[in-house]
């Protein structure tokens, strides 16, 4: 639906699996996050064996115009999408 508006641009933001499981244990949970949790988790969350009104982040990422690597520190994210929007502002 987003996608067919005007100007809008779909970002997906990539991190490496282990990158994301070391980021997510260090977050407040309801429960330990242990590496088969976390690995049953993500396929939930990409849309592996969901139905059609689950996460389907798999599914977005389809749609991308873009894509950012966010596997290091949080001011180089930062500068990698501050870069991305002065690349879209001039479109």
């Amino acid at each position: 639906m987003l996608k067919n508006e005007a100007n809008f641009t779909l970002v997906g933001v990539i991190a490496d699996r282990p990158v994301r499981f070391e980021r997510l244990k260090k977050m407040k949970r309801r429960e330990d996050l242990t590496p088969e949790l976390f690995y049953k988790l993500d396929l939930r969350d990409l849309g592996m064996g969901q139905s059609d009104t689950g996460l389907q982040v798999a599914y977005c990422f389809s749609l991308s115009d873009y894509f950012i690597e966010n596997n290091e520190a949080k001011a180089e994210f930062e500068k990698k999408l501050s870069k991305l929007h002065e690349k879209l502002k001039k479109i």
